[in-house]
């Protein structure tokens, strides 16, 4: 499967679920958050692959 070029704006919506799974369903009640872009976590094959990490600040 070749990797989709599209932007994050058109990024399609996954259907996939696994057992077990549990849909997060986000609440927004003013929490502040943190955001870290294309983080390094593996390379395979001469191909990295990156993490786009989202959490809560001071949790």
């Amino acid at each position: 499967m070749e990797p989709l070029n599209v932007t994050r704006e058109n990024f399609p919506m996954s259907t996939a679920s696994a057992a077990g799974m549990i849909p997060m369903t986000p609440q927004f009640d003013n929490y502040e958050i943190y955001y870290k872009e294309d983080v390094p976590y593996q390379i395979r094959e001469e191909r990295t692959l990156y993490l786009q990490i989202i959490g809560p600040i001071g949790m």
